[in-house]
This record gives structure tokens, sequence and C-alpha cells, in this order.
């Protein structure tokens, strides 16, 4: 008896096996552009400090600030980062990022519910023919700015002068995928 309520216990302390696509949309579009609110969220889901060797290959230097976290072990390992920095590319505007990469997220998958999530098609203007979304508003409602796909950073920064923009991201991996949503205020 004592054992099966250990093992009732510790079921229910360890946190079930998420899934990626979910934690993105709880972890980084909820707290819209709310960088400590995404961090918070993430540790309180079990994500902890990421090991050195992710934390120098997730560093993203257009966020020195940016924290690395990790849940999971070796080929189940889903990070998460989320940082926020003045960006002089975008006229000393704020940006944020939060990123779920995982290797259990598909990436065409995750492109099709996105697209379903936030009522646009993606376009490519990323890297590496990424999928991409401008839009305007949400987190419930949003408008797609289609105008801002291929435009310089200045005129980005022109828009987001009138009204803060968010950048959704499907981002390919070797193994698995990454989501990104950013904010440009």
């Amino acid at each position: 008896m004592k054992t099966a309520l250990a093992l009732t216990a510790l079921l229910l302390a360890t946190p079930a096996a998420a899934d990626p696509y979910d934690d993105f949309l709880e972890l980084c579009v909820a707290p819209a552009g709310d960088v400590a609110a995404a961090q918070a969220k993430a540790r309180a889901a079990g994500f902890a400090d990421a090991p050195e060797q992710v934390a120098r290959t997730f560093r993203l230097p257009d966020f020195p600030d940016a924290v690395p976290l990790t849940r999971g072990e070796a080929d189940a390992m889903e990070i998460f980062i989320a940082g926020t920095a003045p960006r002089e590319d975008f006229g000393a505007m704020t940006g944020t990022t939060c990123i779920v990469v995982a290797p259990a997220l598909d990436a065409g998958s995750a492109e099709t519910r996105l697209e379903a999530k936030l009522g646009f098609p993606a376009f490519t203007d990323g890297a590496a023919g990424a999928p991409m979304w401008y839009l305007t508003g949400g987190p419930d409602v949003w408008r797609s700015e289609p105008q801002l796909v291929g435009s310089s950073d200045a005129r980005i920064a022109e828009v987001a002068r009138q009204r803060p923009v968010s950048i959704f991201a499907v981002l390919p991996l070797g193994t698995g995928a990454g989501l990104m949503y950013g904010t440009l205020k």
C-alpha cells in the first residue's frame, strides 16, 4: 500500500509530458511579450537552468540577456529561451523574443496549427525560407501585416511605432523544430 501511495505521489508531482506547441502558446504567446512572466511560467512548468553546452549553443547575440531553460533529458530535451533588448536596428525600439525548441516538434504540423490559430497563412521571409507571420493586435484577435514581408527594418519600425508588431516563425531544425514569438514596440 505504501508503494502504491508513493508511486501515486510521484506521478502527481511529475509534470506530464507536454506538447511543445501547447508549451509555446502558454509560455510565449499568452504573456504577450512580457519576458519576466514567460520565464516565471516556464520555471513553474518544470524548466530549469540550461546545461552550459545548451546555453552556449542557444545563445542569442541580438538578445544578450536571454535565458535558456531546459526540461527533460537528452533526445527529449525541450528548450525555452526568452529575452528582451533594445533594438538599434529598429530605431532603438524594444524587442522581445520567446522560443520553444523540441525534438518532438514537427515543423509542418506546427505551421498548420499556428496558421489555424492565427487565422492567416504564413509567408517566407526568414532564414532558410522559414514560415513567418507579421501581425499586430493579439493575443486573441490578430491582424495580418502582409506589407511587411520583405520590408526593411526601418519600415517595420515605422509600423511598430504606430502599433506593436508581433512576429511568429516556425524554425525547422535537423531534429525537431522551434517556434518563435517576438514583439517590437
